[in-house]
């Protein structure tokens, strides 16, 4: 087998370190992306749960009375009884059975993550307390 030449091995360098470059280019531009989109739901999802939070919004719905109440966006609102069970949500059309599997109500204030109950896309979720006017 003939030695390589010092041009081979400094093209087989070159290619090396861009391609090095190019893949942590990469990694860096989709980790940042992705926290900047998740910054921008937990900013939308902080901005809709506040007229909650101010009392401006009605109390939470009667399952029995309003079953698929729209909310109009991919939000769901789920509301809680005092011992952390859900009473009832809104946003969920008769086909989407999709939304977040809450087991307890979230911490009041906290923004987590949490799977799908379908195993779909995990959902962000805000825990924020009602009050009423």
């Amino acid at each position: 087998m003939r030695p390589r030449t010092l041009r081979w091995r400094l093209t087989a360098a070159l290619v090396a370190i861009t391609c090095l470059g190019l893949a942590v280019m990469g990694l860096v531009s989709v980790t940042m992306l992705r926290s900047g989109l998740v910054a921008r739901v937990d900013e939308k999802l902080v901005e809709m749960s506040r007229p909650w939070e101010d009392g401006g919004l009605p109390a939470p719905p009667s399952a029995r009375d309003h079953p698929f109440n729209q909310v109009p966006s991919d939000f769901r609102v789920v509301f809680f009884d005092r011992t952390g069970h859900v009473e009832s949500m809104l946003g969920q059309s008769r086909t989407d059975r999709s939304g977040p599997r809450l087991t307890e109500a979230p911490a009041i204030g906290s923004i987590t993550t949490r799977s799908d109950l379908l195993g779909g896309a995990p959902w962000r979720v805000r825990g924020c307390a009602h009050r009423t006017a």
